[in-house]
């Protein structure tokens, strides 16, 4: 399956999607093998700070995503303004780091950290703005081609934790340093990589910026929405105990190891584009994917809870599990459905949209709902968190997810009808549960042998499914097709 674009482009759905999942699911072993370097050597207050200036970092990036999120569009219907977009987020950057910078001793203050950890962020404000339009220029052309970007990063990062963190004991201002430079070596890579399948000369189109300007407003409420949406977890227990942050941090990690997932509908959104709004088999192809692979994971988690709590410190293997138990249902919500439906429902609308159209658009729906969830959860997830520490801060999340599901279901509406893959849950769910079994009857490890478990898991997971689910053999079969080169493929696709 694939399509075409007028700059030669061609996106392979179910390819490019797997290539982007596998390559996420190697950088969440080297992310975790980072996030377990800072656990073992920072204080628990001083990993709970690595959140918390995340976190801050929301506040000032929000707008990093919007003019590329038109541009998108653009670039993926063959209208061009690649670097147009680049050179317009740069600039915008600059009036973001001014005011981080500014700011940094208040949040220094409510973060209980020092004023060089913060600024030793600072950079990752014009890098993600940088970076958020080269890859969403080549998400549109050819998704594959960013599948080694994060995993370099990780290895730059880790390399310099090892230096700053561990051999010259720079604490929390080593590690933000360790994560600037990953953000670094991922802008480089995607600079090639752009450079590559991008061939534009235009960098700068001032009627090209005011049109998307004129619809950005409504991207940059939705932006804020979410950014702040997404760090307020943080900002809050940050506030309100160093402790339930570090808690919850590591709860949060292994929680996030179900992210990968929505990397298997990267695709899709181009690909509704040039479809023309819709194409229900393909959206429910990427749906039964999707699902193949975030229900086993979300069983795993809660099966592994109390040893991958342990590979942290003995202090973690000691807190509640329900932090974790709570956000991996949440992170399975948000990881499975929320970039399918986006993709789904903002796929649909028209390309050429004016101001006045926006407001009877989806994408106004689907701020109204934003901010409508915002609204609700932002006292909520205060209240439990003061309440009941991390755990209370998970089950609001939890809660939070729940309601963005419901907003996106019916904000689809007849979009989603038929594309429901409710044979291949089901079998996920039957041999999630073989598997789980098969994983209880074996020693529980607290160490990293753990690693071997979770391969026996893998194997007996898909086995199963290669025995009980057609779908898992067409894509086994497709996927080793897909390594052969793109010309030979036409007849399978």
């Amino acid at each position: 399956m694939t399509s075409k674009t007028n700059t030669g482009q061609r996106v392979r759905l179910r390819y490019s999607g797997l290539v982007v999942f596998l390559s996420k699911v190697a950088t969440a072993f080297t992310g975790l093998y980072f996030m377990w370097l800072l656990a073992r050597n920072l204080t628990q207050s001083s990993f709970g700070g690595v959140y918390f200036i995340n976190g801050t970092l929301a506040f000032f990036i929000f707008f990093a995503g919007v003019i590329p999120y038109w541009s998108t569009r653009d670039v993926a219907t063959g209208r061009g303004g690649a670097y147009v977009s680049l050179t317009f987020n740069l600039v915008m950057s600059v009036p973001f780091l001014v005011m981080y910078v500014i700011m940094a001793s208040y949040f220094a203050g409510q973060g209980h950290i020092s004023d060089l950890a913060l600024l030793a962020a600072s950079p990752i404000i014009i890098l993600t703005f940088t970076l958020s339009s080269m890859t969403s220029t080549i998400n549109a052309l050819s998704p594959q081609s960013l599948a080694g970007m994060e995993l370099l990063g990780d290895i730059i990062k880790i390399v310099a934790a090892f230096f700053l963190v561990l051999s010259f004991r720079l604490g929390l201002v080593g590690a933000e340093i360790s994560i600037s430079a990953a953000y670094l070596t991922s802008v480089v890579y995607a600079y090639v990589k752009l450079r590559k399948i991008v061939h534009e000369k235009t960098m700068w189109d001032f009627q090209r910026i005011k049109k998307w300007l004129s619809l950005s407003w409504l991207v940059a409420f939705s932006a804020i929405i979410s950014y702040f949406y997404g760090g307020l977890d943080k900002y809050f227990l940050g506030i309100i105990s160093e402790t339930e942050l570090g808690t919850y941090a590591i709860a949060l990690l292994l929680a996030r190891q179900l992210n990968p997932v929505s990397s298997l509908s990267t695709a899709l959104y181009p690909h509704i584009l040039r479809a023309g709004g819709e194409d229900k088999k393909a959206s429910r192809d990427v749906l039964a994917l999707i699902l193949i692979f975030s229900v086993p994971m979300v069983f795993g988690l809660i099966i592994f809870s109390s040893p991958l709590l342990s590979i942290f410190s003995k202090h973690y293997a000691l807190v509640s599990k329900w932090p974790l138990l709570l956000l991996a249902i949440a992170y399975f919500i948000s990881s499975s459905f929320f970039s399918f439906f986006d993709s789904l429902i903002y796929g649909s609308e028209k390309i050429e949209l004016t101001s006045r159209q926006l407001f009877q658009s989806k994408f106004f729906q689907g701020l109204l709902m934003q901010a409508t969830v915002l609204a609700v959860m932002a006292p909520v997830m205060w209240v439990l968190a003061v309440r009941f520490g991390a755990v209370g801060m998970a089950f609001a999340i939890l809660i939070g997810s729940m309601l963005m599901l419901t907003g996106r279901i019916f904000i689809a509406g007849k979009r989603i009808r038929g594309i429901f893959p409710l044979d291949s849950f089901l079998r996920s769910v039957l041999s999630s549960i073989i598997m789980s079994f098969i994983l209880l009857l074996l020693p529980r490890s607290h160490s990293y042998i753990i690693i071997l478990d979770v391969f026996v898991a893998a194997v007996v997971y898909f086995a199963s499914m290669y025995v009980i689910d057609k779908r898992v053999r067409a894509y086994s079969k497709y996927f080793l097709q897909s390594l052969r080169p793109a010309s030979e493929l036409d007849s399978h696709e």
